[in-house]
This record gives C-alpha cells, sequence and structure tokens, in this order.
C-alpha cells in the first residue's frame, strides 16, 4: 500500500507485514495529497503546495509534472484507462494529465464551487464532489460538466464512491450525512450517520456493497453496508459499536 506524507515531505510504502519504505521528494515542501495507480503501472499523487502532480515507479523513481494554471492547487488523483484525473479546489477546474505529462484544464460551471474528490464511473463520466458549490459533479472526458445541486444548504459534499447497482455515494461533511444518486443525477436518499458532528470526509467502496468512510471530528472510520442500513463505526483507539438507523 502507497500513501503520502504532507507534513514529512514523502511518498511512503508499506508492505503487507508491515515493513515502510520512505521516498522523500525532490523539491520541499511539496505538500503531496492523494496517491492513485496509473494506467501505466506507476503511482500518482498530488504536490498540492506547489501545483503539480508526480508520478513514482514501484522502484522509488520520482518524477514531476508542471504545466498547470497559475495558482492551481491539485487534489484527489483518479485513473481511468488512458490518464489520470484530478481536482483543483482553488482554481475551480478539473484537470487530466496523459501518461506523458499533457495537461489538459477543464473549468467547472462557477467560480469558487470547490472541486475536490473525484471517481471515474461505468457510464464513462468523472464524478466529483463540489464543496463550496453545495453539488455534486458530473464531466464527460471531453469536458461537458452538468452539477446536481444538494437539497440541504451548506452540506460540503466531500467524500465519493461507486456503490452497487452503479450508484453514486458522497459524505456530507457539514450535514452529518451520507447522500445516494444515479448515474442521470436523481438524488435517492440521504442517510444520517449514528455519530453527531462525525465530520465525514474521505469514501472509499473496497467492494460494491461496503462503503469505508472517515468520520474526521470524531476520530473514527465509518463502513456502511448497503443494502442492510447497517452503520459500524470504529474508534481510533479500538472498540465498535453496531447502529442500525430507522
Amino acid at each position: 500500500m502507497w500513501f503520502t506524507e504532507s507534513a514529512g515531505n514523502a511518498i511512503g510504502r508499506i508492505s503487507m507485514g508491515g515493513e515502510i519504505t520512505e521516498f522523500p521528494l525532490p523539491t520541499p515542501a511539496a505538500g503531496p495529497n492523494g496517491v492513485a495507480l496509473g494506467p501505466d503501472g506507476n503511482i500518482w499523487f498530488a504536490e498540492h503546495a506547489i501545483g503539480k502532480i508526480a508520478r513514482i515507479t514501484p522502484q522509488g523513481q520520482i518524477s514531476e509534472f508542471g504545466g498547470f494554471a497559475p495558482g492551481g492547487r491539485p487534489l484527489a488523483p483518479t485513473a481511468t484507462t488512458d490518464a489520470v484525473w484530478f481536482s483543483d479546489s482553488v482554481g475551480s477546474r478539473v484537470s487530466r494529465i496523459s501518461m506523458c505529462g499533457d495537461v489538459t484544464e477543464y473549468s467547472t460551471l462557477r467560480a469558487g464551487s470547490g472541486p475536490r474528490a473525484i471517481i471515474p464511473a461505468p457510464d464513462g463520466n468523472l464524478w466529483f464532489v463540489l464543496a463550496e458549490g453545495n453539488a455534486i459533479g458530473r464531466m464527460t472526458q471531453s469536458g461537458a460538466m452538468r452539477e446536481f445541486p444538494l437539497p440541504r444548504h451548506g452540506a460540503s459534499p466531500r467524500g465519493i464512491a461507486l456503490g452497487e447497482d452503479n450508484e453514486i455515494w458522497f459524505t456530507q461533511n457539514v450535514t452529518n450525512l451520507i447522500g445516494r444518486m444515479d448515474l442521470s443525477g436523481r438524488l435517492l436518499g440521504e442517510y444520517a450517520i449514528p455519530t453527531a458532528k462525525s465530520g465525514p470526509r474521505a469514501m472509499l467502496a473496497l467492494s460494491p456493497d461496503r462503503l469505508f468512510f472517515g468520520e474526521h471530528d470524531a476520530g473514527q472510520i465509518g463502513e456502511m453496508v448497503l443494502g442492510s442500513g447497517l452503520y459500524v463505526e470504529k474508534a481510533a483507539g479500538g472498540g465498535e459499536s453496531n447502529f442500525r438507523p430507522e
């Protein structure tokens, strides 16, 4: 497993046996953020603080790529079959970088909308959250965009994942909810997290029917078993609680 060390300015790798290897970045204070396995077999990551995207080979060789609009701050890389995509929350852009380093940038429909987590979906589009725009975004790989506003003011969506039946699931940081949307942009439901003010952020689907998400403000990991309505919350210091919301 590969991970970023934002303050340590390095990329880390941990083996299944727990052995950790660290690879320092060539540029100081680059602010590495987010990792994705690229179609070329390398690990790609954002250098948020310096406005670049970088890649590291399995052997640890690092390359950095610029070519972005001034002031851009890339985040949350994700991969498709031929490219790596990432969001730019400061510049309100969703961007693509080819495996040879060519960059294409697409502006969101509104300035200041704050795009963050982004995923590819089976419909061939990229789906992403608009944390400041209070919406979920959808973009074709040629750059055509649509936004789907959320019903609750100031929900601040942060994490996004693809669940069973190819539905889009996302966290709502401020309203403490998990949202569910189909690929047409229709909101299918919202589900309350048992712990109040848990501050849900990043979300990951490890299988089509099990979603994991970080409860940043509560110091817990949440798990949602789709179809059952069952939540499992795991505290950082150990212990587990099961909830079945009404």
